[in-house]
């Protein structure tokens, strides 16, 4: 974050491209930033979507509603619903579902949700 590579929770999946800033960082050498980007990859093919929906910092959305908004659809899906499809969702009021829609209508939503769809495989966002 301090090194303006992280900006938001997609900017994690670009780390692996910038090892050689990671090496240049106080208390960082290779091995740990060739460390750092082996993870990276390894969470960029087995990352859970709720936990991606977290990451996002959608309003009223922790572990528990993520689980339950993505238990029958995927990422991309919620993000295209309707507030009353989202509110018709067991357990989702209408103050959450309106502040879920309005997240994945907003510009900082739409642009985190197409650099998540770019960085990483299409069978975690669908």
């Amino acid at each position: 974050v301090e090194a303006g590579l992280v900006h938001d929770a997609a900017d994690v999946f670009a780390l692996p491209d910038h090892i050689e800033r990671l090496v240049e960082l106080p208390r960082w050498g290779r091995k740990k930033a060739q460390n750092l980007a082996r993870e990276i990859e390894r969470v960029r093919r087995t990352v859970r979507p709720a936990s991606l929906l977290v990451a996002m910092g959608v309003p009223h959305v922790g572990p528990s509603t993520a689980s339950l908004l993505l238990r029958s659809r995927s990422l991309d899906d919620l993000s295209s619903m309707s507030v009353e499809e989202i509110a018709a969702i067991d357990q989702v009021g209408p103050v959450s579902a309106q502040a879920i829609h309005d997240y994945f209508r907003s510009a900082s939503g739409r642009s985190l949700l197409s650099k998540l769809r770019a960085a990483l495989p299409s069978e975690v966002m669908t």
